[in-house]
C-alpha cells in the first residue's frame, strides 16, 4: 500500500512541478537573484571551463557538477547546448523528487518494523515535510538548497543503515554545496561514536564503575585497554567522516575562513537571538505536532514546578536578545525577502517587541523537547550543539539556514496522527501556493531600475 501511495504523491509532485516551472520560466525567462551568478558559473562548467570562478559566489561547486552530472548525457546525445537557465533550474525538480523518495525511507526507517498502513502514513508524512515551503520553492529556480538537503538526507539514511563511508562521501558533496553541512556530518560521525562507545560499555562488567574515577584508579590497564578498544572502533567506523572533517579543515586553512568570495558580507558572529527565530520557525511549521493542549498543559506545570529555572532562562534570553541582536545590512535594503518585512514590521520595531518574544521562544524549545523526549539525552545535546553551530554565527536572518536542523528535528517525530500530517500538507501547499502567487503576480521596481523584482523566501 505505502508504495502505491508513494508512487502517487512522486508522480503529483513532478507534474505540479513541471507545470509551475514552466509557468516560473515564462514569467521569469532570466536569471533572478542569485541565479545571475549561478547560471553563468554553470555553463562554465558545462562548457568544461572548471578554471573559472566567479568570486561573489560564496558556496562550493557542488550545484554546478550535480548539474554537469544530469545534463552531460543529454548534450552527448543531443550535440546540443543543454545547459540553459531552464534546463538547469528543472535539475532541481529531479532533487525535489529525490528529497521526497530519502525522507520517506528515512521515516520507515526510523519507524523500524511497521505494516504497510503506517508505511502509508509515514510516506504521507515525508510528502507533507519535503514541501517545506522555504524548501520548496526553489525547486523552481537555480539554487542549492534542493541538492543540499537530499545530499545531508542521504548520508543519514546511510548512516541509520551503518554504511558510514558511503554516507561519508554523501555528506562530503553536501559539504560541496554548502559549507555548513560539516555541522552534519560531525553529527553523524559523532552519533556512531557515541553508540560504540556505549556499547563497548554495556559490554563491560560494570557500565557505573568502567567510568568512575574510583575505577579508573584501581584498574589503569583495564580503562586504558577499554578506551583504547573504543578509539579504535571509532576511527575504523568513522574514518570516512573523519577524512572530510580534516579536508574541510585543510580548505579552511587554505582558504582563509569557511566562506568563498565576497567573505566581507559573510562576517561570523554570536547572533544568539537566531536560536529564538529558529524555534519559531519550527512552532510555525510544525503547529500541528506542537500546539497541542496536552504539551501547553505541561509546560505549565513544569513552569509551575520550577519557576526559579525558567526565571533563569527568560533572563538569559532577554540578555541575549538585548545584546546579541544582529541586523545585516542585507536584511536592511532587500525589500524581495520575506524576512524584510518580518523585521521591519515586527523584530525591528523596538527592543521591547523582539523581548516580548522570548515567552514564544521558551514554549517552542520545550514543545521541541517535549517530541524528542524518546531520543537520548546525549543525542538530544548533540542536536542543539549542530542547531547552535549551525545558525547562531549567521548575522543574516536567512529563513534557508532553519532549513536542515528542521528537517533533521522533523525526521524524528514519533507516532504521528493522521489529522496532524493532513494538518501540515495543507499548510504547506497553501503557503506554497502564496508564495509562488506573490512571485509571479505582485512584481515591482526600483527607483531608477527597470529591472522587475519579485518577492520570495
Amino acid at each position: 500500500m505505502h508504495l502505491v501511495v508513494l508512487a502517487l504523491i512522486a508522480s503529483a509532485v513532478l507534474l505540479s512541478s513541471v507545470l509551475v516551472s514552466l509557468t516560473v520560466h515564462h514569467a521569469q525567462p532570466m536569471p533572478y537573484m542569485d541565479e545571475i551568478f549561478h547560471v553563468p558559473q554553470a555553463q562554465n562548467y558545462c562548457a568544461y571551463n572548471v578554471s573559472h570562478w566567479d568570486p561573489m559566489i560564496t558556496t562550493p561547486p557542488g550545484l554546478y557538477l550535480t548539474s554537469l552530472l544530469f545534463l552531460l548525457p543529454l548534450r552527448l546525445v543531443t550535440n546540443t547546448e543543454v545547459c540553459t537557465l531552464f534546463a538547469l533550474r528543472c535539475c532541481n525538480i529531479v532533487l525535489t523528487l529525490g528529497n521526497f523518495y530519502v525522507s520517506s525511507l528515512i521515516s520507515i526507517k526510523l519507524a523500524g518494523a511497521a505494516g504497510s498502513k503506517v508505511r502509508a502514513k509515514l510516506v504521507l508524512s515525508s510528502a507533507a515535510t519535503s514541501l517545506l515551503p522555504v524548501l520548496h520553492f526553489f525547486t523552481f529556480l537555480y539554487y542549492t538548497d534542493p541538492g543540499s538537503v537530499l545530499f545531508l538526507q542521504l548520508m543519514y539514511l546511510y548512516s541509520l543503515f551503518d554504511r558510514h563511508y558511503l554516507a561519508a562521501c554523501f555528506g562530503a558533496v553536501a559539504v560541496l554545496y554548502r559549507q555548513t553541512s560539516v555541522v552534519w556530518v560531525f553529527m553523524a560521525a559523532a552519533c556512531k561514536a557515541l553508540e560504540i562507545a556505549e556499547s563497548v560499555f554495556s559490554a563491560s562488567h560494570n557500565k557505573t564503575e568502567g567510568l568512575s574515577c574510583a575505577a579508573v584508579a584501581s584498574a589503569p590497564m583495564k580503562q586504558a585497554r577499554l578506551f583504547a578498544h573504543i578509539s579504535k572502533s571509532v576511527l575504523s567506523e568513522c574514518a570516512g567522516y573523519v577524512v572530510v572533517g580534516l579536508s574541510f579543515v585543510a580548505f579552511v586553512l587554505v582558504n582563509g575562513g569557511i566562506v568563498l568570495g565576497d567573505k566581507s558580507s559573510h562576517q561570523a558572529c554570536a547572533h544568539l537571538p537566531q536560536l529564538g527565530y529558529f524555534a519559531l520557525f519550527t512552532l510555525v511549521h510544525a503547529a500541528p505536532y506542537l500546539l497541542q493542549p496536552g504539551i501547553f498543559k505541561r509546560f505549565c506545570e513544569s513552569v509551575l514546578q520550577r519557576p526559579l529555572f525558567y526565571a533563569a532562562l527568560t533572563l538569559a534570553c532577554l540578555l541575549a536578545v538585548q545584546n546579541f541582536t544582529y541586523a545585516h545590512p542585507y536584511l536592511l535594503a532587500d525589500n524581495r525577502h520575506f524576512p524584510f518585512y518580518l523585521w521591519r514590521r515586527l523584530l525591528g520595531r523596538n527592543q521591547l517587541v523582539r523581548c516580548c518574544l522570548v515567552p514564544f521562544y521558551i514554549y517552542a524549545g520545550y514543545a521541541m523537547s517535549h517530541q524528542l523526549r524518546h531520543k537520548k539525552p546525549l543525542w538530544q545535546l548533540l542536536f542543539f550543539v549542530c542547531v547552535v553551530a549551525s545558525t547562531v554565527p549567521q548575522k543574516l536572518l536567512e529563513f534557508r539556514y532553519f532549513v536542515v536542523p528542521y528537517l533533521f528535528f522533523r525526521l524524528q517525530f514519533k507516532d504521528v496522527k493522521y489529522w496532524q500530517v493532513l494538518a501540515e500538507l495543507v499548510a504547506n501547499i497553501s503557503l506554497n501556493v502564496v508564495a509562488m502567487w506573490l512571485f509571479l503576480n505582485r512584481t515591482f521596481t526600483w527607483t531608477g531600475d527597470p529591472a522587475v523584482q519579485r518577492f520570495m523566501w
